[in-house]
């Protein structure tokens, strides 16, 4: 793989360090490694589970494991933000996939840290319990928690990270802020969908000057495949920083389409994904 769990196993210290050292808040993970783990929630990515003691015993006893004693309220509040109250008085044998997995995540959570690592939290949670998930994980964030998430979804990391690493056999090859990752993709693009009253069946059919013009004023001119939907797909880029330049890119796209016989179907704006 590409080394983010072994990353993050070292850094909880749970693998020893070979060379150099990670230090969490100015204290060494090698000589202070006690210390460093109260730091640390950390949620594997493996479902690890007791499954002897229902979810309260087994969070009360996380705590005391953690060096703190067990907070009654702070417990009943991450079952109920979890969805797990309902479930509190039975053992993991008893739970879903996605419940294990909101388990280990209040399990982490138990001791109340000041970074929460989330190893691939997503994988076997429906769309649902993903959302609330996500939306619980925000509040932790607002409210002063660092987040470090890793995922081969990168629309979670796009959509929810504010610095994004992006590591290969062991080594991190990028580490650049959300903002900066995507420009790298280019400018977002302003869109028309048009449907002309007699389709053409490829580009070449279109007006010549039509062609000639997209062509000149750097607008990108497709035809949808959907037969069902034939219609034309003009897009021009403009600086997201300048909102003269979108008003200019969609006039410029206007001005083309208003050459052609026919309606707007829609207009909207595209920005360059973490795939691009």
């Amino acid at each position: 793989g590409a080394g983010k769990t072994t990353a993050i196993n070292l850094l909880a210290g749970v693998l020893p360090i070979s060379s150099g050292d990670i230090t969490v808040f100015e204290k060494s993970v090698k000589e202070h490694s006690v210390d460093t783990k109260k730091y640390l929630g950390v949620v594997q990515q493996e479902l690890i589970v007791d499954s002897f003691f229902d979810l309260t015993t087994m969070l009360n006893l996380q705590s005391k494991l953690s060096g703190v004693k067990p907070d009654k309220e702070w417990i009943n509040f991450l079952l109920e933000i979890l969805m797990l109250k309902d479930h509190a008085k039975k053992t993991t044998r008893e739970l879903s996939g996605g419940m294990k997995r909101r388990m280990m995540i209040a399990r982490s959570l138990v001791h109340k840290p000041q970074i929460l690592v989330l190893d691939e939290p997503t994988a076997g949670v429906d769309v649902h319990l993903r959302y609330s998930m996500w939306e619980f994980v925000r509040s932790l964030h607002k409210f002063g928690m660092t987040i470090i998430l890793t995922t081969h979804y990168l629309e979670e990391a796009e959509q929810f990270c504010s610095r994004i690493a992006i590591m290969n056999k062991g080594e991190m090859t990028t580490l650049k802020s959300n903002h900066e990752l995507l420009a790298l993709g280019g400018n977002p693009v302003v869109v028309i969908l048009f449907k002309p009253n007699q389709i053409p069946d490829n580009l070449n059919d279109l007006y010549s000057t039509i062609l000639d013009e997209c062509h000149k004023r750097n607008v990108k001119c497709e035809i949808n495949v959907n037969e069902k939907d034939k219609h034309l797909i003009f897009k021009r880029e403009f600086n997201s920083k300048d909102f003269s330049s979108f008003q200019d890119s969609s006039a410029i796209i206007h001005n083309i389409v208003q050459k052609i016989d026919g309606h707007v179907i829609n207009i909207y704006t595209s920005q360059p994904s973490l795939e691009d």
